[in-house]
């Protein structure tokens, strides 16, 4: 039996990312460098016979979705679910802006405080429960658990989804950036 598979997509590079305003759950379109990084993820990933195939509803990630939809003929099912962060009363401000505006929200989103509600948004702990929950759901509609402390499967499979960056993560992760996670067969 072969392993299940996914791989999470990071959108293009927006014309916010260049200007460094912080999005959330506004939008902001793919430049022309995001455009050219999703062309490569579709690329890449014509190559990829994904079964199931995911997406934020934000407009960057459903851009960065185009190609793949383009060289694999699958349809990506659509969700809110998969936005990142809700950044509150930060969003579409630069961090420079933030920090003369808002100094002590400011030090605390510097922090990563997990519990720390922006206002107007969510925390990174709402942020991880949400997403988790979406996950938790697909591992079981796949059959996928953690037991003894590891990921198994009873099926393999092969799912796709293109979203934000991982919130607990402090290495930066780049724009386009593919991330594998394997589920070895039980």
């Amino acid at each position: 039996m072969s392993e299940t598979k996914f791989i999470v997509v990071r959108h293009g590079e927006t014309v916010w990312n260049a200007e460094g305003r912080i999005q959330g759950h506004l939008d902001s379109e793919l430049n022309e460098e995001g455009l050219a990084q999703a062309l490569l993820v579709g690329e890449r990933l014509a190559r990829e016979p994904f079964d199931h195939f995911y997406c934020s509803d934000l407009r960057r990630a459903l851009q960065t979705a185009q190609p793949i939809v383009k060289r694999s003929d699958k349809v990506p099912s659509v969700t809110p679910r998969l936005r990142e962060r809700n950044l509150g009363i930060f969003q579409g401000l630069t961090s420079e802006e933030c920090q003369h505006k808002y100094p002590q929200e400011y030090r605390r989103f510097h922090r990563r405080e997990v519990d720390h509600v922006m206002p107007g948004g969510e925390s990174v702990r709402q942020l991880n429960a949400r997403v988790s929950e979406f996950f938790d759901e697909l591992a079981s509609h796949l059959g996928i658990a953690f037991r003894s402390g590891r990921l198994s499967q009873s099926e393999p499979g092969f799912v796709c989804a293109v979203a934000h960056r991982e919130e607990k993560l402090r290495a930066r992760i780049g724009n386009r950036a593919q991330t594998q996670i394997r589920a070895p067969p039980e």
